[in-house]
């Protein structure tokens, strides 16, 4: 099968968003496998004006037709970046001035605490497996969504539709 989107490279689409006078944001999907997150995700940050999302090459989800339709097109309208070097990457959004922001339900510091009027790229884990230790590790910071059910897990589509929804709102605040 074709890939139906053209990759780009998460450095100019930093740069893009900075010409036009942006704060720039991206999503950095750690090994999201499930084509159907995949596709609410691109969705949310679509709607919510994410500058891209960026995947990696090994353990993502593939831009298919279902993962189209979960995104109600979302994948057709949005850069996507696909990488083969996560940490490398990360340092490299890190010195474009972007906060590296994973977000775990494990973190004690909360989502609300985040400056999002700063350049940032939100790290979201894979179903079950969570993000991984190398990218844990690159992270400026890492923040959870509070939560007071007994279940204490978002599925991660409907983590990054609060994700987007947080930023969108804070974004432009001083």
């Amino acid at each position: 099968m074709i890939n139906p989107v053209q990759f780009m490279d998460p450095q100019d689409i930093i740069s893009k968003a900075f010409e036009d006078g942006k704060t720039p944001c991206l999503l950095f999907l750690d090994g999201i496998s499930d084509v159907r997150n995949f596709g609410a995700i691109a969705r949310s940050a679509e709607v919510f004006g994410v500058d891209g999302i960026i995947i990696t090459k090994k353990n993502s989800a593939l831009i298919n037709e279902d993962a189209i339709k979960s995104s109600a097109g979302a994948l057709l309208n949005l850069p996507i970046c696909q990488v083969s070097n996560s940490a490398i990457v990360l340092r490299n959004l890190k010195k474009m001035g972007l906060q590296v922001i994973s977000c775990s339900e494990k973190s004690s510091k909360l989502l609300s605490e985040v400056d999002m009027t700063q350049a940032c790229v939100f790290v979201l884990g894979a179903e079950g497996l969570g993000i991984s230790k190398e990218i844990l590790d690159e992270s400026t910071m890492h923040v959870a969504i509070p939560q007071v059910g007994q279940i204490n897990s978002l599925n991660v589509s409907v983590a990054a539709g609060i994700i987007c929804y947080q930023w969108f709102i804070k974004k432009d605040k001083l």
